[in-house]
């Protein structure tokens, strides 16, 4: 008789192991800063994939490219990052979106209409929101609202062209914990951004609609530990639920320093 009562229960359990074992992962859209090439996610796109993560789409910024007339607001990357989004929803693909310093206010923005409906029975859409590193700017707010209404002392203007900007000193400023190896690999990707993206102010706040998480970095010096806390602690009081705060020792391009760590922090997100 015990026989009879428990086989359902090897059963059932054999199934669920089975069946989460074959869950398809989601695709992982990878939304980069500002001044930095989208080589900067490559080793964490790297331990993604080595972890299964096979849909994974590192996107770029038309503000990162010197045009003339410049690029006047964040809205023409937001586009850019929903291009990346489209075919993955068609696809049915579950997607997560990790976005690093500037590349908060894009992804942010970007997600609005992209997220997994379940009510209406959609299969595709984003599920979660990770801020790596990034900037957390709340609807009708700009990222000069963050420094005090200006830009940083880093902050300087392109010598050939002042509607865009440049880090003074970036090796001290982005990339402070790299190894001079590293530094010599990713300083010649470094480019300009610019300007009136400081000023143009986000239109949506996804933490509402979607579980979100912080990935917070102890070295920073463009996003300081202090100011990367206070963006989280304003939100959580208007956000779906509780976003997970999780600390790395690196500087600024952690995803590059500590790769493995930002790549097991954002699998997390996967963790339903």
């Amino acid at each position: 008789m015990k026989l009879f009562l428990t086989l359902p229960l090897i059963l059932s359990c054999i199934f669920f192991e089975t069946a989460k074992a074959f869950k398809h992962k989601p695709a992982v859209v990878l939304v980069h800063g500002a001044w930095v090439a989208p080589s900067f996610w490559n080793l964490t796109a790297e331990r993604l994939r080595a972890d299964g993560y096979n849909d994974i789409v590192i996107t770029d910024f038309v503000s990162g490219k010197i045009t003339n007339p410049p690029t006047s607001t964040h809205r023409d990357d937001v586009a850019l990052v929903q291009e990346a989004l489209k075919p993955l929803v068609r696809a049915g693909k579950e997607i997560i979106v990790v976005m690093h310093s500037y590349g908060g206010l894009v992804g942010s923005d970007a997600i609005e209409g992209f997220v997994k409906k379940a009510s209406y029975g959609s299969v595709g859409g984003v599920i979660a929101g990770v801020y790596s590193t990034a900037f957390i700017v709340e609807p009708g707010k700009a990222l000069s609202d963050y420094f005090g209404g200006s830009t940083p002392a880093f902050i300087v203007p392109d010598p050939q062209n002042p509607a865009y900007v440049n880090v003074d000193n970036p090796l001290d400023i982005l990339f402070n914990d790299f190894t001079d190896a590293q530094a010599a690999k990713y300083l010649p990707d470094v480019r300009p951004a610019a300007a009136a993206t400081f000023g143009s102010k986000a239109q949506y706040a996804p933490w509402k609609d979607i579980p979100c998480s912080y990935i917070a970095t102890a070295l920073d010096k463009a996003i300081p530990p202090a100011l990367q806390k206070s963006m989280y602690d304003a939100v959580q009081g208007q956000s779906l639920r509780k976003w997970p705060f999780y600390e790395v020792g690196g500087g600024h391009a952690s995803a590059i320093s500590k790769a493995a760590n930002v790549a097991k922090l954002i699998e997390l997100a996967d963790s339903k």
